[in-house]
């Protein structure tokens, strides 16, 4: 559930705004990451690579081990409708893995969820935090040769802006001096954009927001080059991407059919170094529900190199031939479990603690979810640099049925009855996974929460919007940013995922136990100020400080509760060295450059 002050999402798809924000919320409703499906777009095109591709061909290096001349092909399983143009695509990390291939920005993000130069060399910040000044590359082109110039970013970025055809991702951008006046069409100038020259362009925002960069790494902000935009149909048709979707990454497409699949070629005029083996990508599109095992087939086959992201219910059948080929890959994201101060019984914090205190995240993330997840209680997720939370609530359940007790509720009784969702739609086995999880509330705690499997999880959204939240609610969120700054986004007072959903803030009653206070709403009142405080502190020591002493509130709150980081299985042949997997490259490896080579 994404809350924009109105319903924006499914389970399975989305309707009737797009945001920015929706790369944060990864899953409600028992939905994983690896089945996360973002805005189904429609596109046409003109060639296609098979469908089907043959088996990488690898001719030895001269004396040494390396190949060339390889192939390397990538299956496309996601279920999105592929399109090539980074200003029209949607909101999902699949076209954020696919566009770091491609095209590139002034900032990207390493592979480390990281802010890395890209275009621009350097870049210096005011002293105040407003003012980016960035400095372009010396002959930095389009895959078409033409020169990158500061107009080309100003063009790139009106054309994301425009109020007509926005990009579902525009207001990555909303900081910028003028994006209000631009995105509404008062004005045709965008104000927070100064071209210094040739080679340096300067940009003023509204708030000295200290995540600025990250998000100028997201694909809203990627250039493209004016020439072939307006040679295919003008700024506002997407159809030049599936003609030739030239941009500065380290690869050009070749052929693209958004039915079959993507071929790409290097692009020889990238200004860094391509890969001393890989001259050839293969990304056949699979579709359908049996998608994942026809891409594990083509892998058994040899016909595939990389399947990423490959659901759980295959783990056993890859297990048993391909063990030494899986790749474990911690993503910047979390689950948690949202409890509503809105809605008995989680008005008590002390009942929200024990519900907390009862989930053995052990078993839960390592045994019942077979490493989908790594135990944690900390919010943040650990892709975040120099930063470490303050201690969660643990897991003991003797502790838990004190604390129960102390809240008026011994062994359960008397505790208003708790409903726990799962979509209709999820396989047998993860419905039972999510009932070990209530399992540990009901036979641990002696609670009273009913499982129901009854709605799809679009029909549990619906309600989630009509009854303003649910008691509770399974939710993933996935860090866009280098900073700490998802615990603003999701935890300030006024926020659209708290709001009206789990309302933290609300009056609630006072409790005490073993000496100490609870009072949420005085503490979502600090940890507000907290919060506004270090998205805006320009040291980073001291801005980490500030979240970690916010965070520490939340945790003590039980506002979510969390459960673990997502870890994401790759299965890669042994024989490709040097990729690069991370925080936010976990559907694909970052894109593949002079660091990936390839064993004969």
């Amino acid at each position: 559930m994404n809350q924009l002050g109105q319903r924006t999402e499914t389970r399975e798809g989305f309707q009737v705004r797009l945001s920015r924000r929706d790369f944060l919320r990864l899953l409600g409703t028992g939905v994983s990451l690896a089945g996360i499906n973002g805005f189904l777009v429609a596109c046409s095109a003109k060639t296609a690579p098979s469908a089907t591709p043959t088996s990488p061909a690898l001719t030895t290096a001269p004396g040494g081990g390396i190949a060339t001349n390889v192939t390397l092909t990538l299956p496309i399983t996601s279920g999105l409708s592929v399109i090539l143009d980074p200003h029209k695509a949607v909101n999902d990390v699949f076209f954020f893995n696919l566009f770091d291939y491609i095209y590139g920005g002034l900032v990207k993000f390493d592979k480390d969820a990281h802010v890395t130069a890209d275009l621009a060399e350097r870049w210096e910040i005011s002293t105040d935090g407003l003012v980016y000044t960035f400095h372009l590359r010396d002959g930095i082109v389009f895959a078409s040769g033409r020169p990158v110039t500061p107009d080309d970013f100003l063009y790139s970025w009106k054309r994301s802006l425009d109020p007509k055809t926005p990009s579902p991702i525009a207001n990555f951008l909303e900081s910028l001096v003028g994006y209000d006046e631009f995105t509404k069409g008062q004005t045709t100038e965008l104000a927070g954009f100064k071209k210094i020259d040739d080679k340096t362009l300067q940009l003023t925002i509204t708030t000295p927001i200290n995540y600025f960069l990250s998000y100028l790494c997201t694909y809203t902000c990627f250039v493209v080059d004016k020439v072939l935009v307006e040679k295919y149909g003008g700024p506002s048709n997407g159809d030049w991407a599936n003609n030739q979707p030239y941009g500065t990454g380290a690869w050009k497409v070749s052929k693209f059919d958004p039915d079959t699949g993507i071929e790409m070629i290097p692009n020889e005029n990238y200004w860094g170094k391509p890969s001393p083996s890989v001259v050839k990508l293969n990304w056949p599109i699979i579709k359908g529900p049996t998608a994942a095992n026809q891409a594990l087939n083509l892998y058994k086959a040899n016909q595939a190199d990389i399947v990423s992201n490959f659901p759980l219910a295959l783990l056993d059948a890859v297990e048993q031939d391909y063990k030494d080929q899986i790749v474990p890959v911690s993503a910047a994201a979390t689950d948690s479990i949202a409890m509503s101060f809105a809605k008995k019984p989680f008005d008590n914090v002390l009942v929200r603690r024990a519900f907390a205190m009862a989930i053995d995240r052990d078993t839960y993330d390592t045994v019942i979810w077979r490493g989908r997840f790594k135990p944690t209680d900390c919010f943040v997720p650990p892709s975040v640099k120099d930063y470490t939370c303050a201690p969660g609530i643990q897991y003991n359940l003797d502790e838990a049925k004190k604390v129960l007790a102390a809240a008026g509720f011994p062994n359960g009784q008397g505790l208003t009855p708790v409903t726990f969702y799962v979509g209709s739609e999820r396989s047998a086995e993860d419905v039972n996974r999510y009932r070990a999880l209530v399992d540990m509330w009901t036979k641990g705690l002696g609670v009273d929460v009913q499982f129901n499997t009854a709605l799809t999880s679009s029909q549990i959204d619906d309600k989630f919007a009509a009854e303003k939240g649910l008691q509770m609610y399974d939710a993933g969120w996935n860090s866009i940013t280098e900073t700490p700054q998802l615990l603003s986004e999701v935890f300030r007072i006024n926020s659209v995922y708290m709001k009206d959903s789990f309302d933290w803030g609300l009056p609630v009653p006072k409790m005490s136990y073993d000496g100490v206070d609870y009072d949420p709403a005085a503490d979502a009142k600090t940890a507000d100020g907290l919060l506004a405080q270090a998205d805006i502190e320009q040291d980073p020591q001291k801005r980490n400080a500030l979240y970690i002493e916010a965070e520490a509130l939340i945790l003590k709150n039980a506002v979510y509760v969390p459960v673990g980081n997502f870890v994401i299985r790759e299965l890669v042949r042994p024989k490709i060295m040097g990729l690069e997997w991370g925080g936010l490259f976990h559907t694909y490896p970052r894109s593949i450059e002079k660091n990936v080579s390839v064993l004969r």
